[in-house]
Formats: structure tokens, C-alpha cells, sequence
């Protein structure tokens, strides 16, 4: 039994930079508030390939050119640090807003110490916690109207970088049909849980699928989809499956990987009515569940090998 599914659930994510000073004659002051640019590096790099965590490095620079998706590195690199000063969230929940568009957002905080961002600079960026450094994210500092400006960190400052990240789920339902062994099946699939996705296991253990054999946590049901806040009902066969992604292509944005349900697993009385799973690793880690309902049931069995081929696709938010 195999077939490929046309699912493209899409995730976007955008970010955030808040600059705090610390200390000196100035006391506790925000210099800064501002959007960034996730950049085409960021998406290919860190977060579809596997390479390396882009939200735990902070580096600073003087350029003014206007930030672009190609960029690779800051215009004119300054001092970076890896220095954490507020935790990403790895467990427990993060804030959630329903919307519409709902999201999570969660971030982080690096700190450049008295004396490490002395001067004034002029963009900021997210990179790759080890060399060759890949850059996630690049911004000009702009003032209040949206202007670039430059800001200053006195000798006996010290410098926080905030970087907030928001994740939002794939917007309404993905319909279809599809052909398994001879039998028609219609289908719908919606994200699950949204509200437990946390947006630092989505940028460091990336989106879109691995390969490995024995993958836990796909889960089979023989009732209906759940709320976009939850899951599907009735009684469940949870267990691994082997996933097989596809070679990643630059700037495609998304990914294809199968999942194989071998003989003994996924066996619900009545057949596979709906699936719940999760394009990062085939794991429920921080969340990022998707839920999948089929019409009729799939009437998987002990003598059925049943192979079923995702995309997942992500992307900046405009």
C-alpha cells in the first residue's frame, strides 16, 4: 500500500529584536525594537538541512546595506557572542495566540558583556552557533518610524539581544483525494496541538523530515480529526515507522519524506481513520503535530506494509 499525498502544510515564522542596555550612568535601556529578515541561508542551511542551530549566536555590525534574503553574512561583521542570558523554552508551554493567524512565539536573550559591544553599530544579525557561522537572520537597526539608525553601547554597559521568534501553523485545512492499492480516499489534514508548538525545537531540530529507521510517535486512530488546538479521537495504535526523506533542493522551500508503517504497527480496529504525526523528526518534540483524517478508513493490518509520502513546506512570514 503506497501513495504520495499532495500535502503542502506550510509553516512561516518571523522574528524580532529588542536591544536592552544594562548598567553605567544609563541604568536598564532599550535602544532598539525591530523586525528582521530570515534569510534564504537561514531556511536552506540551518533550518531545512540539518546543519546547525541558527538562534544561538548574536553578532553585531556597522554596514547600512538594506538587508536581502541572500545575504550570507552582515555587511560589515562586528563582535558576536554565544553568551545566554534567557533560555529558549525546551519543554513546557510557550505563549499562544489564537488569531486568526494563530502562532506561538518564545525567544531568547544573548549577552554581550561590559566592554564586549563597546561602540556603535548599525545591524545585527542570528547565525550559526559554530563557524562557518550561517546566517539565520540580518536587520538594520531603525528608530521608532522604521529608519535606520545606529545605536550606542557604552564601556560599562552591557549589551542583551533579544530575538523573539513567532511560528504560524499551516492556515485551514489541506483537502484531496488519492488512490491506495485501487481504492479511492478522500482526505483532510489540519495542524494539531498548535498551541504547544514551541519555535526554538522548530528552528533547532528542523522541519520537513530525516531519515531514520524506528521513528516514534506516529500515532493512528480510528476516529476523526481533532480542533487545530487538538488532536484526533477515538482508540489509538501509536508506534515507529521508518522515515526515508528526499534530498533537500535550495530555495525549494519544502520537503518530501516517506513514512513506512510496517506489518506490526498501526493496527487500529476499524482501519486508519485519521493519523497524527510530525514532519520535524517523526517525534512529538516541541510540538508541531500534524493530523491527517481519511475517507474511508485505511484498512491497514498485520499483512499490510503501508507507505505514505509527505511534503512539508516553511517560509518567511511577509
Amino acid at each position: 500500500m503506497s501513495k504520495e499525498l499532495n500535502l503542502l502544510s506550510r509553516t512561516q515564522m518571523s522574528g524580532h529584536f529588542t536591544m536592552t542596555v544594562h548598567g553605567g550612568r544609563r541604568g536598564t535601556m532599550v535602544l532598539a525594537e525591530f523586525d528582521n529578515l530570515i534569510t534564504d541561508a537561514g531556511l536552506n542551511d540551518l533550518f531545512a538541512t540539518a546543519s546547525g542551530n541558527g538562534l544561538d549566536r548574536c553578532q553585531l555590525g556597522t554596514g547600512v546595506a538594506v538587508p536581502t534574503a541572500a545575504d550570507a553574512a552582515l555587511a560589515i561583521p562586528g563582535p558576536a557572542t554565544t553568551t545566554t542570558s534567557r533560555s529558549w523554552t525546551f519543554s513546557g508551554s510557550v505563549p499562544y495566540v489564537a488569531g486568526p493567524p494563530d502562532y506561538t512565539s518564545d525567544y531568547g536573550t544573548l549577552r554581550f558583556a561590559a566592554g564586549a559591544a563597546t561602540g556603535t553599530w548599525t545591524e545585527v544579525g542570528m547565525t550559526r552557533n559554530s563557524a562557518p557561522y550561517t546566517l539565520w537572520s540580518r536587520a538594520l537597526i531603525v528608530d521608532g518610524g522604521g529608519s535606520p539608525t545606529s545605536v550606542t553601547v557604552l564601556a560599562d554597559e552591557s549589551l542583551d539581544v533579544t530575538y523573539t521568534l513567532r511560528v504560524y501553523p499551516q492556515n485551514g485545512d489541506v483537502t484531496g483525494n488519492v488512490d491506495i492499492s485501487g481504492t479511492n480516499y478522500s482526505y483532510v489534514m489540519r495542524p494539531a496541538s498548535v498551541a504547544s508548538w514551541r519555535p526554538y525545537i522548530l528552528a533547532a531540530d528542523r522541519y520537513a523530515g530525516r531519515t531514520a529507521t524506528g521513528q516514534g510517535n506516529m500515532v493512528a486512530f480510528n476516529g476523526g480529526l481533532g480542533a487545530r488546538t487538538g488532536n484526533p479521537s477515538g482508540s489509538s495504535a501509536p508506534g515507529a515507522v521508518d522515515l526515508t526523506a528526499a534530498a533537500y533542493v535550495n530555495n525549494s522551500l519544502q520537503r518530501s519524506f516517506e513514512m513506512k508503517f510496517n506489518l506490526t504497527t498501526h493496527n487500529v480496529a476499524g482501519g486508519i481513520k485519521s493519523l497524527l504525526f510530525n514532519p520535524i523528526s517523526g517525534g512529538g518534540n516541541g510540538g508541531f503535530g500534524h493530523q491527517i483524517e481519511f475517507t474511508p478508513a485505511i484498512p491497514k493490518d498485520n499483512t499490510k506494509v503501508l507507505r505514505l509520502n509527505f511534503t512539508a513546506s516553511f517560509a518567511r512570514r511577509p
